[in-house]
């Protein structure tokens, strides 16, 4: 069987165990073992006698970032994946930009300061 067939295998492999692969009862390693033991002991079998071309390793990276790519996307899904945090500063949320700005301390404080036209006037932008 070519490396075609066993990505197949493979796949239908993943799909019969999605149950047990997308638990939230599964920790993520445990799901990770499972799928290597699961999904890329089907996948590799029988790998020692394959000659790999450029074009079957390429669609046996692809077989992998598709396995892990699924599991990342339900860890996602859980809001687990680890180590994704925005590019650049963190944004300052409006109302504390303008606590901030105006020198108090809470959003009741500035409040309050708001209440007073003479004293809000009289406040100045830090």
């Amino acid at each position: 069987m070519d490396i075609k067939g066993r990505i197949a295998q493979a796949k239908q492999a993943f799909y019969k165990k999605k149950h047990l692969l997308t638990a939230n009862t599964v920790s993520l390693n445990t799901r990770k073992n499972l799928i290597k033991s699961f999904v890329w002991s089907i996948a590799l079998y029988g790998a020692k006698t394959w000659t790999i071309l450029k074009a079957k390793r390429k669609k046996i990276e692809a077989f992998e970032t598709w396995c892990w790519s699924i599991e990342n996307f339900l860890d996602r899904e859980k809001g687990k994946i680890e180590g994704k945090a925005g590019r650049g500063r963190p944004r300052t949320p409006f109302m504390k930009q303008i606590i901030d700005d105006k020198g108090k301390t809470n959003y009741k404080e500035l409040k309050v300061a708001v209440m007073d036209r003479d004293k809000w006037r009289a406040i100045k932008v830090i």
